[in-house]
């Protein structure tokens, strides 16, 4: 446009604004922000069951969709910090004024502009918020995709207004490359692409340092951290978010750590307003006896499930759990995706990151562990529901746990452990695996409260002993019957049971002690040493839909 033709919305400079800049900042801006609302969108797909982007699904990213998003983040922010640069030693900062005198079309293009800025500048503002502050307000995780839907709306508005004021061809011309960056131009961009780079060293290296302090005898745990011996460690404090019943999806966990030379010790704390330990329990109706859930077979029950916690250490420390977190309906190409469609856990290099798994009924509050897991190579697996669950899988076990003879089971006593009470689970109606010997055996339970928003009262498994194969003539429990899902064997052997662990819920928090030897008891393990990558999760009442938080905390043992 020759100078003096019309009103300028922005006046950079007495000659004509070189178009090599204008180019590079649309056709380099456009790619990032494209990048980061489709990664933003399958982020919030995963995270909100009623998200807009949940009906999107095929269209959107798949993979590491968090690393993604976090690069493409640091290049935007590079980017603008290197205009800025650039427009400072030009001089041309004192010239950005806006015309007072314009008519037209000209105002619309302006009030496009002005508004994706401004949307854009608080995308970017709580982005940065959310990733930098270690403990950060709730609403930050709900302004976010919110002011990136404005940015992508007034995006569009700003297109559609430079179409009708300047037309498809003018507007089409910054498309093209024209003039010179000159050696301003060419230092800044470079400078942009530094500044990316550190921006990355600095973002995967600055990690919180969680302290595993010395002590000179073992420590017994209690599950109420009531040991003075854990005065000594100090705590730190991790805010987790995106769990499901959880206020504004948030939960803080304060962690402390201590090891005597032989093993490690974590104290972890978290709010939780209900202890909730009705794991998929069995209710007998007039059809038989129905498993009360809403959403277990897609894997995404939040109602009718226990808490649980879950604490994973890996050597790698990358963005957004180690790079074993794939977003997706199929991340992983031709192979099946999960069953809720959410995602999958596995790592494409071969490594493995060491998942200690608390379930407060399963293998919490019945045999005092941690079931010992870890996430690696995508394979079958052997999940009793059947589905895929990629690279999630058990640590060593004992080989064919349930095995089905003339419809019955045949267990290995030396495993421990647990199984689901039913032989076959593909609808809520199934036939027990097992029935309490007596009545008696039920009250244990105390009186079956099957409201989540409420606490669980008595303790929701059955121990094998207590129980009798079943059999349709001894079925005489009455209609409305409630007995637990979670039949007990005893503690886990083999590397599933190498994790002790002991709990207690009081005035609504729970309070988890946990233990393992300092080296890695098997292959499937990573040893407690300095330098290593902690990652801390809780689950309230939901079975997958866990709190979680981007950075993780870097182990440092004390000599």
């Amino acid at each position: 446009m020759a100078q003096g033709s019309r009103p300028s919305f922005i006046a950079l400079s007495r000659k004509q604004t070189p178009r090599l800049t204008l180019w590079l900042s649309h056709v380099l801006l456009l790619p990032l922000l494209l990048t980061l609302f489709l990664s933003g969108m399958q982020i919030a797909r995963a995270n909100h069951p009623n998200s807009l982007a949940h009906y999107f699904g095929a269209w959107l990213p798949q993979g590491q969709v968090h690393l993604w998003h976090q690069i493409s983040a640091l290049v935007l922010v590079a980017a603008i910090v290197s205009y800025i640069i650039y427009q400072l030693l030009w001089g041309r900062f004192k010239r950005l004024v806006i015309a007072k005198q314009i008519s037209g079309g000209n105002k619309f293009f302006r009030i496009g502009i002005a508004v994706s800025l401004l949307c854009l500048a608080g995308s970017v503002a709580s982005g940065l918020a959310i990733y930098l502050l270690p403990v950060r307000p709730a609403w930050l995780n709900q302004i976010h995709p919110l002011l990136a839907w404005f940015t992508l709306g007034a995006g569009l508005l700003h297109v559609f207004t430079a179409l009708v004021v300047r037309g498809l061809l003018n507007s089409g011309r910054f498309l093209l490359p024209q003039g010179s960056l000159g050696w301003r131009g060419t230092a800044v961009f470079s400078f942009a692409a530094v500044v990316s780079v550190v921006l990355w060293s600095v973002s995967a290296t600055q990690y919180p340092r969680l302290l595993m302090v010395k002590i000179h005898q073992p420590l017994s745990l209690d599950g109420e951290g009531r040991n003075p011996l854990w005065s000594q460690a100090p705590a730190l404090k991790v805010r987790t978010s995106n769990g499901a019943n959880m206020p504004g999806g948030v939960t803080d966990i304060e962690i402390r750590a201590l090891h005597d030379g032989q093993s490690g010790y974590f104290l972890l704390r978290w709010a939780d307003a209900t202890r909730s330990l009705t794991h998929l329990p069995l209710q007998k109706t007039a059809e038989g006896w129905k498993v009360l859930q809403s959403s277990a077979l897609n894997a995404d029950e939040n109602q009718f499930y226990e808490d649980k916690f879950a604490l994973m250490i890996s050597r790698s420390g990358q963005f957004a759990g180690a790079g074993a977190t794939h977003l997706g309906t199929k991340p992983h190409g031709e192979r099946p995706g999960s069953a809720s469609g959410r995602g999958l856990h596995y790592t494409l290099d071969g490594s493995i990151t060491d998942v200690w798994h608390w379930k407060a009924v399963r293998t919490g509050t019945s045999i005092g562990q941690a079931d010992d897991n870890y996430f690696g190579a995508p394979r079958p697996s052997k999940s009793e529901y059947k589905r895929y669950t990629a690279g999630y899988q058990k640590d060593l076990d004992c080989e064919h746990l349930v095995r089905w003879e003339n419809n019955d089971a045949l267990l290995k006593p030396e495993c421990g452990g647990f199984v689901s009470n039913w032989r076959e689970y593909s609808d809520d109606i199934v036939q027990p695996l097992r029935l309490p010997k007596s009545a008696s055996v039920l009250k244990r339970m105390g009186s079956p409260n099957l409201d989540p928003e409420l606490s669980d009262v008595g303790s929701w498994w059955l121990n094998w002993e207590d129980t009798e194969k079943y059999n349709p003539d001894n079925d005489h429990f009455p209609l409305g019957t409630v007995i637990p899902s979670v039949l007990s064997l005893g503690p886990l052997s083999q590397g599933r049971g190498d994790v002790s662990a002991k709990a207690s819920w009081n005035h609504g928090f729970w309070t988890l002690e946990l233990k393992r030897s300092l080296m890695a008891p098997d292959e499937y393990d990573l040893p407690l040493e300095t330098g290593m990558y902690l990652w801390l999760s809780a689950f309230n009442h939901s079975q997958t839909r866990h709190s979680y938080h981007l950075q993780p905390l870097r182990l440092e043992l004390q000599l």
